[in-house]
This record gives C-alpha cells, structure tokens and sequence, in this order.
C-alpha cells in the first residue's frame, strides 16, 4: 500500500505541474484510495489512470517536438529538456 501511496502523491503533484489536470486529479484519488487501504476502488481507477497517462504523454511529446522543430534554445525548451530526460 505504501508504494501506491507513494507514487501516487508524486504523480498527483508532477502532473500539476506539467498542466495534466485531470492525470492530477486521478492521482489525487489514487492518494485518497491507499490512505484509506481501498485496493478494491483502486484498481477501478487504473483504466482510466493508464488512459489518461497515455493521453498527457502524447500531448508532451507533440509539445516537445514542436519546440525542437522550431529550433529555438528558449526557457521552454530547455525545460522539454528536462521533462523528456526520462523517456515517458
């Protein structure tokens, strides 16, 4: 329970700060669902969690390589940079 616990505050946060909302809000629900050792309503959520994963990692990507494509070494793309480090 601790690992869901875990991962889903940092994912709740780390979405918030990437825009993905609603990849957020799932978290957010995950978090709730582990303190209170509910595996059962937990594991409702993953369809829906692993879709919407999906569906922010696209739309970073495309983010991503827009900025590569215009060839600019601004803030933003910098920080792609970083986001990308890790391959989603």
């Amino acid at each position: 329970m601790n690992a869901l616990l875990e991962s889903a505050q940092s994912l709740k946060s780390s979405s918030a700060n990437l825009g993905a909302m609603q990849l957020s809000e799932l978290s957010r629900k995950l978090e709730v669902f582990g303190n209170d050792a509910e595996i059962a309503q937990a594991s409702l959520l993953l369809d829906q969690f692993e879709t919407e994963f999906e569906r922010a990692r696209d739309a970073l990507g495309e983010e991503f390589s827009r900025l590569q494509a215009s060839q600019t070494d601004d803030w933003s793309l910098m920080q792609a940079k970083r986001v990308f480090a890790v391959k989603l």
